[in-house]
């Protein structure tokens, strides 16, 4: 697509050519307050007739604010924590597991979570960890809830 020569101010410095803001009468500047704004009736896009979201005052049609509630990230992360909440393993097998007093050397320092419950902390909290998880940062455990 082929463009215009741009537009430059005589010291040489680049114009921006916004067709919206110029019909709205923003022609650039450091002018602010009542001239400048563009808000309710002075916005060009401003229609007082259409039917608004109670929740948060968007235009019905458009998207929701991403502060409210209703917006669609927040119900994504709902969805996203209602679905590792229902996933819950109650049964593991006890010969993968070690008891910590045993490893306590390698252990500590390291995190670990719960197979069953999905409880987050450090290791060495743990009364069972995965014997194959004992090289790494983050390993398997038993809490002494799931125990």
């Amino acid at each position: 697509m082929a463009r215009g020569q741009p537009h430059r101010w005589d010291d040489g410095t680049f114009k921006a050519k916004d067709k919206q803001k110029v019909k709205a009468g923003r022609k650039g500047g450091k002018a602010t307050g009542e001239r400048k704004a563009r808000t309710g009736a002075t916005n060009a896009r401003f229609d007082p007739t259409a039917e608004r979201r109670p929740c948060c005052g968007v235009k019905m049609g458009r998207a929701h604010k991403k502060t409210c509630p209703n917006h669609r990230h927040f119900k994504l992360n709902a969805l996203r924590d209602l679905r590792t909440e229902s996933i819950v393993v109650k049964e593991y097998d006890d010969a993968d597991f070690h008891a910590t007093a045993g490893v306590q050397m390698f252990v500590r320092g390291c995190s670990a979570v719960c197979v069953c419950c999905k409880k987050a902390g450090d290791a060495p909290s743990f009364p069972k960890v995965h014997k194959e998880d004992l090289s790494l940062a983050t390993m398997r455990a038993v809490c002494a809830d799931c125990n």
